[in-house]
């Protein structure tokens, strides 16, 4: 039960965080200012690492779902949704923390 609720906790604001962090990434690109940048660059990649730990919790919740033989059925499209989103924010946070330290044209056009 302590990691259904962590896992919850981690899942609402490691989605909410982000959102917020983008509308700062694109207040970047209006204004062009280097420091709007940087702050939005650590909310995405504190709001990533949040995401990281709801798939965490979401994986030790999943594992005591086997282990005591829940239903899971009902959780399915949950799993496979919140598995993408795990696996993209992790690819979000790496470029994130690349272009931290260098800037990279075609990589700021991928992200």
């Amino acid at each position: 039960m302590d990691y259904n609720l962590a896992h919850a906790l981690f899942g609402r604001f490691g989605v909410l965080i982000p959102l917020l962090g983008f509308f700062f990434e694109l207040a970047g690109i209006i204004t062009r200012k280097k420091l709007v940048s940087n702050i939005a660059g650590g909310i995405v990649i504190f709001g990533s690492f949040l995401v990281l730990m709801a798939g965490a919790t979401g994986l030790i919740e999943l594992k005591n779902m086997l282990l005591f033989h829940e239903n899971m059925n009902i959780f399915h499209l949950h799993y496979i949704v919140g598995g993408i989103l795990t696996v993209s924010f992790l690819i979000v946070s790496i470029i994130r923390s690349i272009l931290f330290k260098k800037e990279s044209e075609p990589l700021s056009v991928f992200y």
